[in-house]
């Protein structure tokens, strides 16, 4: 769910070759090349391929027009010296590009930076593509065959280590927005090295002022310091920036309370609607909780207040009568999320749907494919590449 007026009027930023009229010609004279030609829109004589090649082309010749003159206006006398091919590795096919060169070899082009040798559309397939439970090995077969990228097992595991690096820097960013919202959350992971207790994964997002969730970060904690790593994870994102905060929602574990009670002493608290969700499920008979999964998720999924406030009708009308208590829950639960809504942000009810959830989803969906439990280590990396993979929620730094 999204503000109540931030879901309403809000503009959408998608982009639509159609609205646009040269993209619109572009995509027509494609389709024209393809059908007339029969020609292949990708691989090594596709007609992307070559496309992107004159783009690219194009624009390192403007780069290095604009480099020459400024030299020349500086009093330099450098100039042209030839060209240099270099193949880059696209989605849609190796793509060979003449990039120019300088005499002075001070050209620094940004079409296609110096030793780069494939575009980033390429490491956010793999990183997708092993999300979806693929192997190194058959990623690179998938590549090759599909696309026509040749690309080796070692290739695809150094790129899925370089997505991995990001994770510090990405850790250690400042925020430069507001947050009115933060939403602490656990995911619980059963790994092989206990077949008993789980591993606790912490996951924090920050609802910004429009009711956009942003995850803000990502912990695996000890289970015998669960209550220390939570401190730590908090105080942190408060040095970073998330300071001003309205409404903390988390569940009613000792160690998350404690936590946000030390970060964000002032703000109003109330149960996070995936720990709740969680709470619900396990009150539920197995035959009945994949239906009302789907009935919360029709509520904590709706894109405005109103329209989540006549799922949760539909919700107590079709399960009273099985899980009463779990429909008082809830009820209950959104009376409080009114009041506390109506007091953040200059009195705009803000709340919003958790993305922690489809984060689970996505990650036990994973480890299912895999057949085996992983380890924390490879629980923490996967939940990690889960997160940058999924281009539905913002991920500041990424």
């Amino acid at each position: 769910m999204s503000g109540n007026d931030a879901g309403e009027g809000r503009q959408s930023t998608t982009w639509n070759a159609r609205s646009d009229p040269v993209a619109d010609h572009v995509v027509r004279a494609i389709l024209h090349r393809t059908r007339a030609a029969e020609e292949p829109l990708f691989g090594p004589a596709g007609v992307l391929p070559r496309l992107i090649k004159g783009v690219l082309e194009a624009a390192l010749e403007q780069e290095i027009e604009e480099h020459l003159r400024t030299d020349a206006a500086e009093g330099g006398g450098n100039e042209r010296n030839g060209r240099r091919r270099k193949t880059l590795t696209t989605p849609v096919g190796p793509v060979d590009v003449d990039v120019p060169r300088d005499r002075l070899g001070t050209f620094t082009p940004r079409a296609v930076a110096k030793r780069q040798r494939r575009s980033p559309g390429v490491d956010a397939m793999i990183v997708s593509l092993t999300v979806e439970g693929l192997s190194a090995g058959e990623i690179a077969r998938h590549l090759g065959e599909v696309f026509g990228v040749e690309v080796s097992r070692e290739h695809v595991t150094s790129i899925l280590s370089e997505t991995l690096n990001t994770y510090g820097d990405w850790q250690r960013r400042r925020f430069g927005r507001r947050y009115p919202i933060l939403l602490l959350d656990n995911l619980h992971v059963r790994t092989r090295e206990s077949t008993t207790a789980t591993t606790p994964f912490g996951i924090a997002t920050g609802v910004t002022a429009d009711g956009e969730p942003e995850i803000l970060g990502l912990w695996a904690h000890d289970p015998d310091r669960y209550e220390r790593g939570w401190r730590t994870a908090a105080g942190s994102l408060r040095r970073r920036g998330v300071h001003d905060v309205g409404l903390v929602a988390h569940d009613d574990s000792a160690a998350l309370t404690a936590a946000a009670d030390a970060a964000w002493p002032g703000s109003a608290r109330i149960t996070s609607s995936f720990a709740l969700r969680r709470l619900s499920l396990q009150e539920v008979g197995s035959r009945d909780r994949r239906a009302v999964g789907e009935s919360l998720n029709a509520v904590t999924q709706a894109p405005t207040p109103e329209q989540a406030r006549a799922a949760l009708d539909t919700f107590a009308v079709t399960w009273r009568g099985a899980y009463p208590s779990v429909v008082t829950r809830w009820n209950d639960w959104w009376r409080e999320l009114e009041r506390l809504g109506a007091a953040v942000d200059g009195g705009r009810f803000v709340c919003t749907a958790d993305p922690a959830a489809r984060i689970e989803a996505r990650f036990r969906r994973l480890v299912r494919l895999r057949g085996r439990h992983p380890t924390p280590a490879e629980a923490f990396q996967l939940l990690y590449l889960t997160m940058w993979s999924d281009r539905s929620v913002r991920m500041p730094g990424r």
